[in-house]
């Protein structure tokens, strides 16, 4: 391996891509961190056919992106010719992603429209009762009897699902949540419980959308968001307000409420870390600069979320009955 390959590879897996061996003048898709199996969040393009290589790297997982160069002092001639590799690649990327957007459109849409609605007894049911949640009205949630687990590459067997639509601001649908169980409603036996399916467009201000907005006594539309899918029906089953899912703490902190909605209530987590009460705070702050009364609330025990609340008084409740 050259020393510019190694560079490039050092220069890149700041950005948390995971490069073995450099490939050069094709655009090469790559794992990024935290990716397992066949799954490849990164992708670069190398330049090695002049005297001054270069190459330009996406880590889609984070979002980051970066550029590489052996030499920054350049001539102006070089920097031209930089600046052009650079555009081409881009250019090549976006073709790229755009053909596997599509491929993953179709797949999420087959995917999600062949699941059942949620019924009584079903697995789902059972999951949400077992957390002191009801079956929500609403299409973003459904039932696969059977879907495939794999890990490592490799398909270990069928289980049981809730499947979720995760979609944009436009109401595009990008990606399905997928939260595997048993059949007598308890998260299943599997090294990760929850996925995300391939997107079929940018995730920035997605959403699970888990009830409507609605008109407050002062003729104000107002809505909830929080980060899970269980957080989001309790803060409905708490409220009595529509709330929708973020997903995870940086979709609560990008995300895009709807147009028409004046009054955002940020029912953020309280990590021992601090990471969702930043999110919710962030996203307050964006939502009141553009005018919106935003609030934030966050459960009082460290640890928990909205969802754990619910749970502990259903728990509670039981337990003096």
């Amino acid at each position: 391996m050259s020393l510019y390959h190694t560079q490039f590879i050092n220069a890149a897996a700041l950005g948390g891509l995971r490069i073995d061996t450099v490939t050069e003048g094709k655009l090469v898709r790559v794992k990024a961190d935290g990716d397992k199996g066949g799954k490849r969040s990164g992708a670069y393009r190398y330049f090695g056919d002049s005297d001054n290589p270069s190459g330009i790297w996406w880590n889609w997982k984070n979002g980051a992106m970066g550029t590489w160069v052996a030499r920054e002092r350049m001539s102006p001639s070089e920097s031209a010719a930089h600046r052009e590799r650079i555009r081409q690649a881009k250019i090549e990327r976006e073709a790229e992603q755009a053909k596997q957007w599509q491929v993953n459109a179709v797949r999420n849409r087959d995917l999600f429209e062949g699941a059942e609605t949620i019924t009584a007894g079903d697995p789902v049911a059972l999951y949400l009762a077992g957390r002191g949640l009801a079956i929500p009205d609403t299409r973003s949630l459904r039932f696969e009897p059977a879907l495939e687990y794999w890990e490592d590459g490799k398909l270990v067997r069928l289980l049981p699902a809730m499947l979720a639509a995760v979609a944009r601001p436009s109401g595009e649908v990008v990606a399905i949540h997928r939260t595997y169980l048993t059949w007598d409603g308890r998260k299943a036996d599997v090294p990760t419980v929850k996925k995300l399916t391939g997107t079929s467009g940018p995730l920035a201000g997605a959403a699970i959308r888990l009830g409507r907005p609605q008109v407050r006594p002062d003729g104000r539309p107002g809505l909830a968001v929080a980060e899970g899918i269980e957080t989001a029906l309790a803060v409905t089953a708490l409220h009595g307000i529509g709330c929708w899912a973020a997903v995870s703490a940086h979709g609560l902190q990008s995300f895009q409420w709807p147009a028409e909605v004046k009054n955002l209530y940020v029912m953020g987590d309280n990590d021992a870390s601090g990471t969702g009460q930043d999110a919710a705070q962030r996203l307050a702050k964006d939502a009141a600069a553009k005018g919106l009364t935003a609030r934030v609330h966050i459960p009082e025990a460290v640890g928990q979320d909205w969802a754990d609340v619910v749970f502990a008084r259903t728990k509670t409740a039981k337990e003096v009955a």
